[in-house]
C-alpha cells in the first residue's frame, strides 16, 4: 500500500469474488417447484383400510409432499357423516426417512389438518382452500412437510438407491371410532382419488447468466 499526498494511505483495493459475481441468499437464487403428481391411486371407499405406501425422490432440496384428495359417486340418502369430515377418511399418514423412521409420525388426516391450521399459520387452513367438500364426495388439500420454513429442515437426498417413503391409509367407508367418512350406512360411498405432489426447492447451478452465488445451501 503506498502513500499519497498529504500522508494519507490509499484504500485497499477491493477484492475480486469470482470475476465480479455477487452472492446471494439460497432462498433468493432458487425456486419452489411443484412436480407432477408422482402418485395417483383411486379407491372406492368400502369395508376395509387400504394401505398406499410410495417411494419419494426429490429432484433437488424435498420440501415435503402435498396430498390432493377429490371424490365422486358418492350418495349420501339416509348415510350420516361422521364428525371430522372429510379428513377422518386418512386414519394414517407419515414421511418416513431412507432407514424407514418416521420424519412426520403417523397420525389421522384430522390431526394433521389441525396441525396445518395451527401450527403452521403461513400455509394456511386447509378448509379455506378452494375445492374443499366436507360431503360424502370428500374433497381436501394437505402438506406433509419436513421442511419448517425458508429452507430449515429440507431433506437433501437425490440418490434414487435410498429413498424416502411416503404412507397413508384411506380408513373403511364406514367407521365406528374417529376414523371413517360416514357413522351410519349411505346410499353409495365414493370413489376417492389420492394423488401425491413432491414439493422442493430447485437445485440451481453455481452461477448463472448475471454471474451470481449462491451464498449458502438449505439447513439440513
Amino acid at each position: 500500500m503506498s502513500p499519497v499526498p498529504g500522508g494519507v494511505a490509499a484504500p485497499p483495493a477491493e477484492q475480486s469474488q469470482g470475476g465480479g459475481a455477487h452472492e446471494i441468499p439460497f432462498i433468493a437464487g432458487s425456486n419452489c417447484y411443484r412436480e407432477a403428481p408422482f402418485s395417483t391411486v383411486v379407491q372406492q371407499l368400502d369395508a376395509n383400510a387400504h394401505e398406499t405406501t410410495v417411494n419419494v425422490t426429490p429432484g433437488g432440496f424435498l420440501r415435503g409432499v402435498t396430498m390432493q384428495v377429490t371424490s365422486a359417486s358418492g350418495v349420501i340418502g339416509a348415510g350420516v357423516l361422521a364428525a371430522d369430515v372429510p379428513y377422518s377418511i386418512l386414519s394414517s399418514c407419515s414421511l418416513e426417512d431412507i432407514s424407514g423412521g418416521p420424519i412426520l409420525y403417523p397420525m389421522g388426516g384430522y390431526a394433521y389438518a389441525l396441525a396445518q391450521k395451527y401450527l403452521r399459520p403461513w400455509d394456511g387452513d386447509p378448509a379455506k382452500r378452494a375445492g374443499f367438500s366436507a360431503t360424502i364426495n370428500p374433497a381436501f388439500t394437505l402438506r406433509f412437510f419436513a421442511e419448517v420454513k425458508d429452507t430449515l429442515g429440507v431433506l437433501a437426498n437425490t440418490d434414487a438407491r435410498a429413498q424416502y417413503r411416503f404412507r397413508y391409509t384411506l380408513a373403511p367407508g364406514q367407521g365406528a371410532g374417529p376414523n371413517g367418512l360416514t357413522t351410519t350406512a349411505p346410499t353409495t360411498q365414493p370413489t376417492v382419488t389420492v394423488k401425491l405432489f413432491i414439493e422442493a426447492w430447485a437445485q440451481p447451478r453455481a452461477a448463472d447468466s448475471g454471474r451470481t452465488r449462491l451464498l449458502a445451501v438449505p439447513h439440513a
